[in-house]
């Protein structure tokens, strides 16, 4: 499965949706509710059809959302931009998304009038005069980069221009931030942090705050482990795809046959199998190392043997001839004078 694919089912739960907005918009604060979200076609509202092409190849999520601040209700509609590739013309993107989103709203309330008219439930006018009471829902986009190299593209419409130019007519030319944050910040969150948090979220930065760590699955808190106990299959897949974790020995979608999966078991049953399989390694390359290290024990044992044998039949040789005494000889050879003439006694009738 596709990284652009695992993130879109991955943001697209209302729980973990809510809790991306909390996270990286809100500083961690529960403003956005689950309970509160509605799901939106994101060409619900636009009649043109390249508009509805358009808007279906671009905006990946949207929501209707209710959130209480101050005692007050307010509506307002969050998106979500995944982004696996640094984009350089991402201000323009967003900002062209928004106006899409701003002018579908323009569109049904048009087409509200139009039917409150027909049915006379109002009197018809000067068309522009019944924009007065027209109160649009703020659309706020947040962009999600899930890639590991560090974004170097512009965050804001006025970055895209010259530097010269801003500088020059910066006061009348407006600008457009994205809200862009990137994921692999959430391996530095705290485990307190972590424990506030309860969607899938919660198990990809158990996962990514551990992934980079030398052993850091092997000492997991009793919560956390019983978190990761039971993961969501698309939380499972995108956390290996984002750490490239060998010890995330997953199913293919093909082959899974249930929606979550016990990380913890995987893991432990990837480490036992590597322990087993590396035991069956090392005692065959012991087995081996022995033949090897018996044969050249053997084959330097044997020169130095064929050396004395060579030693000894020159000495005997030059004995025999009388061109050496036999005291001599036997210092030469390491034996006593005793013991070389019985090893010469041998020699002479082999």
């Amino acid at each position: 499965m596709e990284l652009d694919t695992l993130t879109k089912n991955f943001a697209k739960d209302p729980f973990t949706f809510a809790e991306l907005f909390n996270t990286f918009i809100f500083n961690g604060k529960p403003i956005i509710k689950a309970e509160n979200l509605s799901q939106r076609d994101v060409t619900e509202l636009i009649d043109s059809k390249e508009r509805k092409i358009l808007l279906q190849k671009s905006r990946d999520l949207i929501k209707y959302a209710r959130v209480m601040a101050d005692d007050q209700r307010y509506y307002m509609l969050l998106g979500i931009e995944n982004q696996s590739q640094i984009d350089h013309v991402m201000p323009m993107r967003s900002l062209l998304y928004d106006a899409l989103n701003y002018e579908s709203q323009i569109r049904a309330y048009e087409k509200e009038l139009k039917q409150k008219i027909k049915d006379k439930k109002i009197i018809g006018g000067n068309p522009m005069e019944r924009f007065k009471g027209f109160k649009p829902l703020p659309v706020i986009t947040m962009t999600l980069y899930w890639g590991k190299d560090q974004w170097i593209a512009p965050k804001s419409l006025k970055d895209m221009f010259p530097s010269s130019l801003i500088e020059a007519f910066g006061n009348i030319i407006n600008d457009y931030d994205i809200h862009l944050y990137s994921v692999y910040d959430l391996e530095k969150m705290k485990d307190e942090d972590i424990r506030k948090l309860s969607s899938n979220l919660k198990d990809l930065v158990i996962i990514m705050s551990r992934a980079e760590k030398e052993d850091g699955f092997e000492h997991l808190p009793e919560d956390f482990y019983a978190s990761l106990q039971s993961v969501d299959y698309t939380t499972a897949h995108l956390a290996k795809v984002l750490t490239g974790s060998l010890l995330l020995d997953l199913p293919e979608e093909d082959e899974k046959k249930e929606e979550r999966i016990n990380v913890c078991r995987a893991m432990e049953d990837l480490i036992n199998h590597n322990q087993e399989k590396g035991i069956a390694i090392g005692e065959e390359r012991g087995i081996v190392k022995g033949k090897k290290e018996g044969i050249a024990i053997g084959e330097e044992r044997g020169i130095v043997k064929g050396e004395k044998r060579g030693v000894f039949k020159t000495l005997n040789i030059l004995v025999k001839e009388g061109d050496l005494p036999v005291e001599t000889a036997a210092r030469h050879a390491g034996m006593s004078e005793e013991e070389f003439k019985k090893q010469y006694e041998s020699y002479l009738f082999s």
